[in-house]
């Protein structure tokens, strides 16, 4: 019997590839329109996660990764930026990756029917806890969630998927590991350590990014959580 749910947030419940790639759009447009877009986003990405698994490992601060990532990125383009520079842009690209939040189908309705069900739900998400309480409260699901539930890497100095995180997520559910279920879009970071813990466990795949036969129970929309919680 399932007794609380954790989510994931990127791309779990909200569509982070969207926004994302919405404010990568801009940033090419606003600044290097001549350049091949497809290239650009790539670079991009691939910046992006080198600066981002940085952060993750402790070795740079949220502010950090987001100055370094747009330096490199300037720099391929053989722009020298300070990082006074760089930090507003990154203000700016925040600004419309804000813009371009959206929650995947059937998000809203699913934390409806959980939470008429008695189902404390709670968040395991990495990033800065500004944004991602930010990102629950401007897309309305905020109150969805038992704020001791809600766990942020940025908070806690652990980031997914350190099996820390995990233990101190159970710890604050007060319920055996089987009692859980969590929900992610990673098998790295999202799927692995809880299973390994005992957790129940669902890989939610938006993007069709993963093949039917990973070792995973896989769901292609959210609702299909309703038809795990009997």
């Amino acid at each position: 019997m399932i007794k609380t749910i954790f989510f994931d947030i990127d791309d779990t419940l909200v569509n982070h590839k969207l926004a994302n790639e919405a404010a990568i759009s801009w940033a090419h447009k606003a600044f290097f329109p001549s350049k091949d877009l497809t290239e650009f986003i790539s670079l991009w990405k691939q910046t992006s996660q080198k600066y981002w698994q940085q952060f993750e490992d402790g070795l740079i601060t949220i502010d950090q990764q987001r100055i370094k990532r747009f330096q490199d990125i300037w720099l391929y383009f053989n722009q020298d930026i300070p990082e006074e520079s760089a930090f507003k842009l990154y203000q700016n690209f925040l600004i419309h990756y804000e813009e371009n939040w959206q929650l995947f189908d059937h998000a809203s309705s699913v934390l409806t029917t959980l939470t008429k069900r008695k189902i404390p739900l709670g968040i395991i998400t990495n990033g800065s806890e500004t944004q991602q309480y930010k990102k629950l409260t401007n897309t309305g699901i905020i109150d969805f969630f038992t704020r001791p539930l809600i766990v942020i890497s940025e908070a806690l100095g652990i980031s997914k998927p350190n099996p820390k995180i995990f233990k101190h997520a159970q710890k604050q559910a007060r319920v055996k590991p089987t009692e859980i279920l969590y929900i992610g879009d990673k098998i790295d970071a999202d799927m692995e350590i809880p299973h390994q813990l005992g957790w129940q466990v669902a890989l939610i795949d938006h993007h069709n990014q993963y093949q039917k036969t990973n070792p995973f129970p896989l769901l292609t929309s959210l609702d299909q959580v309703l038809a795990i919680v009997t």
